[in-house]
């Protein structure tokens, strides 16, 4: 019924803007475009109004003429091959008048759109866009100075976070897709999502697409996060710059954090003049980048950490980051651009929380291992490496039509042992210490107890080794058919290589593989078409799209599914592998279609209305698939693979509006609703009925959930100088289960069909806000404030967020008959709402010139007001653990600790998250 109504207003709307859109009175543009150099007029250039789609052809005398015209500010834009782009923003037209310009082209030898000449100020909004896509550009990533990409995609409208978890619209990690320079790098075996950590100093650009998916964009159900890196230009440019929280004077919030960055960028010398001498032009350029980030941090990890990236060499602190970047592009006789990089990141501590293999207890927020804090030397290290290589050769990539090749492979690897040992020479861990001798009263006899919970001495519980290697290859092109009229469609191909090597407790077992164990060596592939066609009829947008996927698990699941050798797979998964799929070049494969649909209604000069409806699909992260196929199972509650799972499968529908009062405010708002079936949940199954007590955990594609929400975004300029901008986002997002493990909270079968009450997933946020403001002064001005002049050259960032708690379920004492104490939900599964959470970050810089060169100062906080933001809830009270609460204990370690967990909870630092942190720093640049 809800699905029926939804549909039923998605057509009323359709339909609504056609009643609004009435005659009204129209202006015309006319003009003549002319050479700079010569004054003389130029034919044959093409002038339009972007909005609209309108436009004109100049004659022989270089005048051009658009009629029809609404009234309203536009960009006007003109091109000719040979000339630099002309755009003009905010260009007026008014009713019953006509608006006359000349406009004067400069002559380049470069590609078309790849040099602009640009009048007025670009508006805030792109009002022609029928999409939710929201992005950070270099200018602000260096006002934020964020200490990783990640702080900028968790800022978004629509992204929610929850224990190192991004999540986009309510989806799961895994539904997101991330992508650098056009190329994936997402990681579902990874709790966060994607494999490699940028440095913001690399970053050109940050976009955030959650909602109007063009068909361009697939394995994806929720979310598009596009990071653009940076590239060389004409001038020989460098920069340096350091930051610590070692002030030398105890400030209490002193991690011995330290973070250098170091860039060099420019026109390349060497392979110049190497195209020159064959030919191919002497333009070429390069940038280069290297970072580290070493620190403390508030959580206490080893400082003996011993790496699988070089041993001890790159792990001297508690957690340590390290990038390099190189970027070369060149022209190839000025129509071709080929780009080759390299970006590598390397990631070591002691943070468990980073695999998504291993559940979310409800003992520990994010991953730092409390249980072994007096014995950390002798804990994991986890090392994550990542590196990309890209080369992309393209046409015109400026201009309205052109060309992609993209060749690529990503590699990553996350390992974790003890100190650099074989998972055979773990020694168990123990709990010795104190050593409490207790004498009874008449000294009679005495009692000896020992421990208090923490290890004292031994290993840590892993062995750990996966990696994760792909090589793709993608083309794509664009054309421009007509004034009104583009499309653009591609093709790609990807292969992979997975290796999994998952040991649990290796101390224990009697085949010297651990307590539970989990390896093997897979090669999935995928290959991918889309089509795209875009209409503008005077400011009514049509976006249509279709996607083809089609996904070959390879061989390892084929043998699992049909050999009959795995212990999992029974007569039901065999049947459902052989009918959902279909053989391609001698390997089972399956395949999906989804449509793309966007449409937005310039209704007026500065407001559009715009919907969307996608159906998006996702193949299942490989753990879902490979798990344990032909692991013999040595404990319990273990999940295991299903080669038979198929794609999950979302509908979404969005409505919005983007709102332009004026060239320096901007409004939009949207909804949505995204209906996600096939979700992948765990189930018990017998696969052999001759035998009812052999049971397994299995995967399948069967729960159903959904997400909806409103989100508002506004911003200000208030000046030349001031920005401000709010945002507000609503929403819900809900399920029979947060993840497949879940059904361990509870361990019934769950029977194809068979309804559950729908309940909130864990990273669920019904509420969150942000207010905020860019403050720029540059060298030349002194803008008053309250009568006084301000000093120049300095800008300033500062943001306040709040969101609602994390989700929790209630817990409540009670004694039983026999008088002993039990605790007991006393609510539905996550129905309450811990703490609020909230952040003051504040970003400010000095700067001072000296010729070419340039001094920053700057001071960075987060988290300025130490808010303790609660990630360890006590169920029985709603609130963080406090010295001397009752800790409640059962059997569903997914909401309270084990029985008998006697640690003291309010010690362990990640019951909150991250508290405040302060950084000075300098830099010199050129």
């Amino acid at each position: 019924m809800q699905t029926k109504l939804l549909y039923t207003l998605f057509l009323i709307f359709l339909l609504t803007p056609f009643t609004l859109i009435r005659a009204e009175s129209k202006g015309v543009v006319t003009g003549t475009v002319v050479d700079s150099e010569d004054n003389q007029p130029i034919p044959s250039a093409a002038v339009w109004i972007d909005e609209l789609a309108l436009g004109d052809l100049t004659d022989s005398l270089g005048i051009f003429t658009i009629r029809q015209i609404r009234s309203g500010r536009y960009t006007l834009r003109a091109e000719l091959i040979g000339y630099k782009a002309y755009v003009h923003y905010n260009f007026e037209v008014k009713a019953n008048d006509t608006s006359r310009i000349q406009i004067v082209l400069e002559p380049t030898v470069l590609p078309q759109g790849e040099e602009q000449i640009v009048v007025g100020r670009k508006p805030l909004l792109d009002l022609n866009q029928p999409t939710t896509a929201r992005s950070v550009d270099r200018q602000e990533l260096e006002l934020i100075a964020p200490e990783e990409i990640k702080t900028i995609i968790e800022d978004q409208l629509g992204v929610s976070t929850l224990e190192n978890e991004i999540h986009i619209r309510g989806g799961r990690t895994y539904e997101g897709e991330f992508l650098v320079d056009g190329v994936s790098i997402s990681d579902p075996m990874v709790r966060q999502g994607y494999s490699l950590n940028l440095s913001p100093d690399i970053v050109e650009e940050v976009r955030v697409i959650s909602g109007g998916l063009s068909a361009q964009y697939g394995g994806v159900t929720s979310g598009v996060v596009e990071i653009m890196t940076r590239e060389g230009t004409d001038l020989f440019m460098g920069n340096i710059e350091y930051r610590t929280d070692n002030f030398g004077f105890g400030s209490g919030f002193d991690y011995d954090t330290d973070n250098l960055n170091l860039e060099l960028s420019g026109r390349d010398p060497i392979f110049s003049n190497l195209l020159k001498s064959f030919g191919f032009g002497d333009r070429s350029y390069f940038f280069l980048s290297a970072g580290m980030s070493i620190s403390d941090s508030y959580l206490p990890y080893s400082n003996s950490q011993y790496s699988s990236f070089h041993g001890n060499t790159f792990a001297p602190r508690g957690d340590n980051y390290w990038s390099l970047f190189f970027k070369w592009h060149g022209w190839l006789k000025d129509k071709f651009k080929l780009t080759i990089s390299y970006n590598g990141s390397v990631n070591i501590n002691q943070d468990r929380a980073i695999l998504d293999t291993r559940f979310r207890l409800a003992t520990y927020s994010y991953g730092y291992p409390f249980e072994y804090q007096k014995n950390l030397d002798n804990y994991n290290t986890f090392t994550q490496f990542t590196n990309q290589q890209i080369i992309k050769l393209e046409t015109n990539p400026q201009a309205r039509s052109g060309l992609e090749l993209i060749l690529s492979r990503v590699f990553t690897n996350l390992h974790s042992d003890v100190n650099g040992k074989s998972w055979d020479e773990y020694i168990a861990p123990v709990d010795t210490l104190p050593e409490i001798i207790e004498i009874s009263e008449d000294s009679s006899y005495y009692t000896i107890e020992e421990g208090d919970g923490f290890w004292d001495s031994g290993d840590g519980d892993l062995w750990y080794d996966h990696f994760l290697e792909t090589y793709s290859v993608a083309l794509r092109g664009r054309k421009q058919l007509a004034m009104n009229q583009s499309m653009s469609g591609g093709i790609s191909y990807e292969y992979e290589t997975l290796q999994m090597t998952d040991i649990f407790k290796p101390y224990l077992g009697e085949e010297g593989l651990g307590l539970n164990y989990d390896i093997y060596r897979v090669y999935p592939s995928s290959f991918a078409a889309y089509f795209q066609n875009r209409f503008n009829f005077s400011g009514a947008v049509f976006d249509l799209g279709v996607r083809y996927d089609l996904w070959v698990p390879g061989k390892y699941a084929e043998e699992a599914a049909l050999s009959g050798e795995s212990p999992v797979i029974g007569d039901e998964i065999q049947s459902m592998f052989e009918d959902e799929t279909f053989t391609v070049f001698g390997r089972r494969a399956r395949s999906n279609f989804s449509p793309r649909l966007g449409i937005s209604y310039l209704l007026s000069n500065n407001l559009t209305l715009y919907v969307n409806y996608n159906r998006l699909a996702k193949k299942p992260p490989a753990q879902y698939v490979y798990a344990r196929l032909f692991t013999p199972a040595q404990g319990a509650y273990q999940l295991f693979g299903n080669p038979a799972l198929g794609y999950e499968k979302v509908t979404t529908i969005e409505a919005g509006v983007k709102y332009l009062p004026s060239p320096g405010r901007a409004l939009s708002i949207s909804a949505y609703f995204k209906d996600i079936s096939d979700y992948i949940a765990a189930t018990q199954i017998q696969p052999d009925p001759r035998f009812p007590d052999e049971s397994y955990l299995v995967y399948f594609n069967l729960d159903f959930a959904k997400s909806r929400g409103v989100e508002l975004s506004y911003t200000h300029d208030f000046d030349q100088y001031i920005r401000g901008f709010t945002n507000i986002a609503v929403s819900r997002a809900e399920g029979e289960r947060s993840l497949p493990a879940d059904i361990l909270r509870g361990l019934e079968a769950r029977a194809e069909g068979e309804l559950f009450t729908e309940v909130p997933f864990d990273w669920d946020v019904p509420w969150q806000f942000s207010i905020g403001a860019n403050i720029g002064i540059p060298e030349d001005k002194n803008p008053e404030l309250f009568g006084m002049k301000l000093p120049s050259n300095w800008n300033l960032y500062i943001k306040y967020a709040a969101r609602a708690g994390k989700r929790y379920t209630p817990y409540a004492e009670v004694t039983d008959s026999f008088g002993v104490i039990q605790y007991v939900p006393s609510g539905e599964t996550n129905s309450e709402l811990g703490p609020y959470q909230s952040w003051l970050d504040l970003s400010f810089r000095k700067y001072f010139d000296f010729g070419d060169y340039r001094l920053s100062l700057f001071f960075e906080a987060e988290n300025l007001l130490d808010h303790k933001n609660v990630a360890i809830i006590n169920p029985l009270t709603g609130e963080e653990y406090k010295q001397g609460d009752t800790i409640p204990g059962g059997d569903n370690f997914f909401e309270v600790p084990p029985e008998g967990y006697d640690l003291p909870i309010w010690n362990n630092p990640t019951q909150y998250l991250a508290p405040r942190k302060l950084r000075l720093g300098m830099g010199v640049s050129f």
